[in-house]
């Protein structure tokens, strides 16, 4: 359909949480009003596919930065315009 071999470069699915996928990584987002330690959310989650497939083991504790980095890109789409691939 288009010219590029390459897919979008995130995805950002919603069910009873929010997910966005970035590159290799999946992060899950517990319902709440921010990301971070607040004890009314839901946990939220991190998996590498790539090491993991099936989402079997959760690297949030292990990956503490990636997760707050990936969490921040999800609250600027969620909030914003969103994120546009730009040919300039």
């Amino acid at each position: 359909m288009g010219e590029s071999n390459t897919g979008h470069p995130l995805l950002i699915e919603e069910s009873r949480s929010r997910s966005i996928r970035v590159g290799d990584w999946k992060f899950i987002h517990g319902v709440g009003p921010k990301c971070g330690n607040d004890a009314n959310l839901a946990e939220d989650k991190l998996f590498h596919p790539g090491d993991h497939p099936g989402e079997e083991r959760d690297v949030i504790k292990r990956n503490p930065e990636k997760a707050e980095e990936i969490c921040r890109l999800l609250k600027k789409v969620e909030n914003g315009p969103g994120i546009r691939e730009t040919t300039e």
